[in-house]
């Protein structure tokens, strides 16, 4: 994808088990990840779902800032007799 700031990546899964989360492991992570894969002013994209507080405080502590919405609507159709 590129971009008018330089080229952007959709990071599309970061995963730390659950015995690993808030050491400070996920965040040595994703810096090693950002410094050997990333050039300046390259742009990352991710999506955080919205009733996951602790992953959106996760990526905002990290320097990631809210980009856009994306909203969703489930259709229920009422049964026909």
């Amino acid at each position: 994808m590129q971009s008018r700031a330089g080229n952007a990546s959709f990071l599309r899964q970061f995963y730390i088990s659950r015995q690993h989360r808030r050491s400070g492991i996920g965040r040595r992570a994703l810096e090693l990840l950002i410094r050997s894969r990333f050039n300046d002013k390259s742009r990352i994209f991710l999506e955080v779902l919205e009733t996951n507080a602790g992953g959106k405080a996760f990526w905002s502590r990290t320097g990631f800032v809210p980009y856009s919405t994306i909203m969703e609507r489930v259709v229920e159709k009422a049964a026909t007799k």
